[in-house]
């Protein structure tokens, strides 16, 4: 599936290719690229297609930090498990590419993902599954933390969610 097929017309250029793309020194190391040149045929593109174009990009990936965040989340998400449990017995497992489960995978690797799983926790946000066989359900892992608080005190955490808005 080439990047037209996902996202439409989004950073596609004039000429129905979506190139060049260039890494950003921050992307050392990782595939993704972000979008850098006018269109060949001469009408740049449009900021909000750049912006589309480099979350798309960028977004869905694994960095060091990620990992460790994840690391971390899943290891907190394992010591209320049992309290949760108790609480709710009927507590579905947390799938295998949950974002609170430790491993290698994108979930509980991506930096975007871990922050806004975090800021969910602290808000008290709704989080939702990222299985596919789990569509429009909560996340098992955020649920975990929600039933194993003993009040609900809940704060604002100073970031935005990856995708720029407070959903």
């Amino acid at each position: 599936m080439t990047f037209p097929e996902v996202c439409g017309p989004l950073g596609q250029l004039a000429d129905g290719n979506v190139g060049p793309f260039i890494r950003l020194p921050s992307d050392a190391g990782n595939s993704a690229a972000s979008p850098v040149r006018a269109d060949p045929l001469g009408s740049p593109l449009r900021r909000a297609d750049s912006i589309a174009v480099e979350r798309f990009m960028r977004r869905n990936h694994t960095t060091d930090e990620g990992r460790q965040l994840g690391k971390t989340l899943a290891k907190w998400c394992d010591d209320a498990e049992p309290k949760a449990r108790l609480r709710f017995p009927e507590l579905p497992p947390r799938c295998q590419s949950c974002a609170f489960r430790e491993g290698n995978h994108l979930a509980n690797g991506s930096p975007y993902t871990q922050m806004d799983a975090l800021k969910c926790v602290m808000e008290g946000k709704e989080f939702e599954c990222h299985d596919v066989h789990r569509t429009d359900q909560l996340c098992s892992g955020w649920a975990t933390f929600m039933l194993a608080k003993e009040k609900p005190d809940f704060g604002e955490v100073p970031w935005q969610f990856s995708g720029g808005a407070d959903k």
